[in-house]
């Protein structure tokens, strides 16, 4: 992607633009929960998503829920900041695109505005880092980090980042039991998140819901009984898409099913939520297979074979209401053709006797 006029490269694939600087110096952390407005705009300049229309969009900084090039661009913004992130194909949607919206290995710009943020500690505290921890385990995330022009605050001070490079210095010991805090403040979490969940309040459990993931996926909460921690992530990844589901929010649903069915690609429920949101989002063919996959692990699911149906019915419908569409709008245009040839031949014959052909006239 060649650099574009004004603007600044943070990374392969990735450029930004300032069009209106930021209130103060400090910018999100990871796994900071950020609140955005955006405007994003295909090659040709047509808008096809915005939130200005509605509340800001809210996401949990570096954790995948959005695009890459969304994670490492905001991560390097300030409050207040306006600015236009322009996004290759490998930090966006990928060859294949998100159709019928988003066309194959488009180039998407978006244009963001950071309202606020809520912190969130990343990583495990300093006394908690494991002795083992080495500078070639460490280098993934530091280089990820300089990208975004930002120091991860595990890597602070004993850690000396510099460059690229990132000097270990005598870590500090850990306690026995530190592969077993994060496991047991992740099931905490998902307690409150289900007495939320009851409650109604479903922003609030979703919160709790997505504090799991951000406790899970630490080094040293991946070093505990992987049945247990699993067991916490996939529940985790299922009341997600369910609340995402509740308020509508069809495309984030599908994001927090895609990472359940990662853990467990037989996951019914995970199938199923993920059916109903394509469903929600008009892709009834992708629907169609997804319900099918769950006939093929549950042969007697009667609500899947319905579903395969409707979304049959649905395609159908939906291509018969695209035909006449395109029938009205052929026959506007033929009814108006007659009288604007002849309005054109009058013109023509009046200043030119002898008009050139058309195939003169394109040469």
């Amino acid at each position: 992607m060649a650099d574009a006029e004004g603007f600044v490269q943070l990374c392969e694939g990735l450029q930004k633009k300032i069009i209106q600087e930021g209130q103060d110096t400090a910018s999100p952390l990871i796994g900071s929960t950020v609140h955005v407005h955006y405007t994003g705009r295909l090659e040709n300049g047509d808008v096809f998503d915005s939130s200005r229309t509605r509340d800001p969009f809210r996401f949990n900084l570096g954790r995948e829920h959005v695009v890459k090039g969304w994670d490492i661009g905001v991560a390097t913004m300030k409050k207040g900041e306006r600015c236009e992130l322009l996004i290759a194909p490998k930090l966006g949607y990928g060859p294949s695109g998100h159709p019928p919206i988003i066309p194959p290995g488009a180039i998407l710009t978006f244009e963001v505005e950071l309202i606020r943020w809520e912190s969130e500690e990343f990583g495990p505290p300093m006394d908690m880092v494991k002795d083992e921890l080495s500078v070639a385990a460490m280098q993934e995330r530091v280089d990820e980090a300089e990208c975004a022009g930002l120091l991860l605050p595990w890597l602070r001070l004993p850690y000396n980042v510099r460059g690229s490079h990132a000097m270990l210095s005598s870590p500090p010991k850990i306690p026995d039991d530190a592969t077993l805090k994060n496991i047991k403040a992740a099931e905490e979490a998902k307690e409150r998140g289900n007495d939320f969940l009851k409650q109604g309040k479903l922003k609030l459990a979703l919160k709790e819901y997505q504090r799991i993931e951000v406790l899970l996926e630490h080094r040293h909460a991946k070093e505990a009984p992987s049945e247990k921690r699993d067991a916490l992530m996939l529940a985790a990844f299922l009341n997600m898409a369910t609340i995402h589901q509740m308020l509508n929010e069809e495309v984030e649903t599908v994001a927090a099913c895609d990472k359940a069915l990662k853990m467990d690609p037989k996951n019914v429920k995970a199938l199923y939520r993920k059916g109903h949101a394509k469903n929600s989002l008009a892709l009834y063919d992708e629907a169609e297979a997804i319900f099918t996959d769950i006939t093929l692990i549950q042969p007697n699911n009667k609500d899947a074979q319905l579903q395969i149906r409707l979304c049959k019915q649905r395609s159908k419908e939906f291509e018969q209401s695209g035909r006449r569409r395109y029938k009205r709008l052929f026959a506007k245009k033929s009814a108006a053709e007659p009288a604007a040839h002849e309005s054109t031949s009058k013109e023509i014959d009046a200043d030119d006797p002898q008009p050139c052909t058309s195939a003169e006239h394109e040469a």
